[in-house]
Protein backbone atom coordinates (compact mmCIF):
# COMPACT_ATOMS: atom_id res chain seq x y z
CA UNK A 1 0.00 0.00 0.00
CA UNK A 2 1.79 3.15 -0.81
CA UNK A 3 2.21 6.45 1.52
CA UNK A 4 -0.99 8.13 0.03
CA UNK A 5 -3.43 5.49 0.53
CA UNK A 6 -2.36 4.75 3.51
CA UNK A 7 -2.77 8.66 4.59
CA UNK A 8 -6.21 8.45 3.02
CA UNK A 9 -7.18 6.10 5.29
CA UNK A 10 -5.73 7.53 8.67
CA UNK A 11 -7.88 10.66 7.19
CA UNK A 12 -11.44 9.16 6.58
CA UNK A 13 -10.57 7.11 9.68
CA UNK A 14 -10.34 9.92 11.49
CA UNK A 15 -13.59 11.62 10.09
CA UNK A 16 -15.14 8.71 10.80
CA UNK A 17 -14.03 8.57 14.66
CA UNK A 18 -15.09 12.47 14.68
CA UNK A 19 -18.59 11.66 13.14
CA UNK A 20 -19.34 8.29 15.66
CA UNK A 21 -18.19 10.42 18.29
CA UNK A 22 -20.73 12.96 17.36
CA UNK A 23 -23.82 10.61 16.66
CA UNK A 24 -22.84 8.71 19.93
CA UNK A 25 -22.62 11.78 22.09
CA UNK A 26 -25.92 12.52 21.18
CA UNK A 27 -28.50 11.69 23.81
CA UNK A 28 -31.53 12.73 25.78
CA UNK A 29 -29.51 13.66 28.74
CA UNK A 30 -26.59 16.05 26.66
CA UNK A 31 -29.98 18.15 26.49
CA UNK A 32 -29.70 20.97 28.81
CA UNK A 33 -33.27 23.02 30.02
CA UNK A 34 -34.46 25.32 27.58
CA UNK A 35 -33.69 28.44 28.60
CA UNK A 36 -36.49 30.47 30.80
CA UNK A 37 -38.14 27.26 31.74
CA UNK A 38 -37.54 26.19 35.52
CA UNK A 39 -36.79 22.50 35.99
CA UNK A 40 -40.43 21.37 37.53
CA UNK A 41 -41.58 17.88 36.67
CA UNK A 42 -44.93 19.28 37.71
CA UNK A 43 -44.98 21.86 35.59
CA UNK A 44 -47.14 21.28 32.64
CA UNK A 45 -45.36 23.43 30.20
CA UNK A 46 -42.09 22.15 31.41
CA UNK A 47 -42.95 18.86 30.62
CA UNK A 48 -44.63 19.46 27.27
CA UNK A 49 -41.48 21.19 26.23
CA UNK A 50 -38.97 18.13 27.35
CA UNK A 51 -41.29 15.88 25.14
CA UNK A 52 -40.78 18.19 22.49
CA UNK A 53 -37.29 18.10 22.57
CA UNK A 54 -36.77 14.35 23.70
CA UNK A 55 -38.71 14.22 20.04
CA UNK A 56 -36.55 16.58 18.42
CA UNK A 57 -33.66 14.66 19.89
CA UNK A 58 -34.53 11.28 18.77
CA UNK A 59 -35.56 12.91 14.98
CA UNK A 60 -31.71 14.12 15.03
CA UNK A 61 -29.98 10.96 16.53
CA UNK A 62 -31.97 9.07 13.71
CA UNK A 63 -30.96 11.87 10.95
CA UNK A 64 -27.50 11.90 11.83
CA UNK A 65 -27.35 7.81 11.71
CA UNK A 66 -29.15 8.36 8.05
CA UNK A 67 -26.29 11.09 7.21
CA UNK A 68 -23.61 7.98 8.85
CA UNK A 69 -24.55 5.70 6.15
CA UNK A 70 -24.95 7.97 3.39
CA UNK A 71 -21.40 9.21 4.43
CA UNK A 72 -20.13 5.94 4.53
CA UNK A 73 -21.53 4.61 1.43
CA UNK A 74 -19.81 7.93 -0.30
CA UNK A 75 -16.60 7.22 0.83
CA UNK A 76 -16.83 3.96 0.03
CA UNK A 77 -17.56 5.22 -3.70
CA UNK A 78 -14.65 7.36 -3.35
CA UNK A 79 -12.11 4.48 -2.07
CA UNK A 80 -13.00 2.52 -5.15
CA UNK A 81 -12.49 5.37 -7.09
CA UNK A 82 -9.13 5.80 -6.06
CA UNK A 83 -8.02 2.07 -6.09
CA UNK A 84 -9.23 1.44 -9.76
CA UNK A 85 -7.32 4.50 -10.72
CA UNK A 86 -4.36 3.48 -9.11
CA UNK A 87 -4.81 0.38 -10.44
CA UNK A 88 -5.22 2.13 -14.19
CA UNK A 89 -2.19 4.32 -13.69
CA UNK A 90 -0.03 1.11 -12.77
CA UNK A 91 -1.20 -0.60 -16.27
CA UNK A 92 -0.57 2.65 -18.10
CA UNK A 93 2.60 3.15 -16.86
CA UNK A 94 3.46 -0.77 -17.81
CA UNK A 95 2.27 -0.12 -20.72
CA UNK A 96 4.47 2.75 -21.79
CA UNK A 97 7.18 0.82 -20.63
CA UNK A 98 6.82 -2.08 -23.00
CA UNK A 99 6.48 0.94 -25.62
CA UNK A 100 9.97 2.60 -24.45
CA UNK A 101 11.26 -0.99 -24.89
CA UNK A 102 10.30 -1.72 -28.31
CA UNK A 103 10.77 1.83 -29.61
CA UNK A 104 14.31 1.61 -28.81
CA UNK A 105 14.72 -2.23 -30.43
CA UNK A 106 12.93 -1.26 -33.31
CA UNK A 107 15.43 2.11 -34.07
CA UNK A 108 18.29 -0.53 -33.41
CA UNK A 109 17.05 -2.60 -35.76
CA UNK A 110 16.54 0.18 -38.39
CA UNK A 111 20.17 1.63 -38.13
CA UNK A 112 21.28 -1.94 -38.50
CA UNK A 113 19.46 -2.74 -41.52
CA UNK A 114 19.88 0.65 -42.96
CA UNK A 115 24.05 0.07 -42.61
CA UNK A 116 23.25 -3.77 -43.87
CA UNK A 117 21.96 -2.22 -46.96
CA UNK A 118 23.89 0.33 -47.47
CA UNK A 119 26.87 -2.16 -47.17
CA UNK A 120 25.35 -4.62 -49.87
CA UNK A 121 23.67 -2.13 -52.39
CA UNK A 122 27.09 -0.11 -52.89
CA UNK A 123 29.80 -2.56 -52.39
CA UNK A 124 33.22 -0.96 -53.11
CA UNK A 125 35.24 -2.82 -55.59
CA UNK A 126 38.59 -4.29 -54.46
CA UNK A 127 40.72 -3.23 -57.64
CA UNK A 128 38.86 -0.04 -57.97
CA UNK A 129 41.54 1.86 -56.27
CA UNK A 130 44.47 -0.11 -57.89
CA UNK A 131 42.67 0.63 -61.82
CA UNK A 132 42.91 4.45 -61.02
CA UNK A 133 46.16 4.54 -59.89
CA UNK A 134 47.70 2.72 -63.17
Amino acid sequence: MTDNATSEQHGSSNTWDHVTMATDNINMTSFSVPHGVEPNPNNSDYSCKLRILERNCIKVTRQLGEVKSILEVIMQTEQNKDRQARELKSIVKEWKLVALCLDRLFFCLYLVSIILSLLFLFPRPQDWNSSKLD
